[in-house]
């Protein structure tokens, strides 16, 4: 486990390495929501709703193009003795549409892999990497607040079909300048 942290740790960094090169700047936002997984099975064993809050790089761009978009997010759900850890690290394109200077809409499309772990009784035991890919529509307020909605595609982890939808509000906390 201390493996992966590190190598999320390490894309984390890339990602923001990435976006100080593009722009100069990198808003770092407070996101809270929940996460629904389609799976009954899973939503049995783990819960309907899981509680997600995260901190990361917020989704600031240029409206006329697509441009590269990273995101790492952790899913860690605890039921009933059974525990759930899923951790994708996901890169791919993202691109505000500019309506006008204080709401803007983006959308974003990413794949890449995942780590994930499972103890789930009496039946699902074990960790493997896999693949994830997502897609994410939100709107961005002031450049300041952000609501948004994403739906998650993963392998499947010892016969469990993690994938699921998102519903996120987030605002941004500070901004480094590099």
């Amino acid at each position: 486990m201390i493996n992966s942290f590190r190598l999320a740790l390490l894309a984390w960094l890339l990602v923001i390495a990435g976006q100080t090169f593009a722009g100069g700047r990198i808003p770092i936002g407070l996101k809270v929501g929940s996460y629904f997984p389609s799976s009954g099975e899973v939503r049995d064993l783990f819960g309907d709703v899981w509680p997600i809050v995260s901190i990361s790089p917020m989704r600031i761009g240029k409206p006329e193009r697509w441009s590269f978009a990273a995101d790492i997010t952790v899913y860690d759900q605890r039921r009933h003795g059974n525990r759930a850890l899923l951790v994708p690290i996901t890169v791919g394109i993202a691109r505000e549409f500019g309506i006008s200077d204080d709401t803007k809409p983006y959308a974003a499309l990413r794949v890449g892999p995942y780590y994930g772990s499972v103890d789930a009784k009496p039946t699902a035991h074990g960790s493997r990497w896999g693949w994830n890919a997502n897609a994410t529509v939100g709107i961005t307020f002031n450049e300041r607040f952000y609501v948004e909605m994403r739906y998650d595609w993963f392998d499947k982890i010892e016969g469990l079909d993690f994938s699921g939808l998102q519903l996120l509000a987030g605002f941004k906390l500070f901004e480094l300048r590099l």
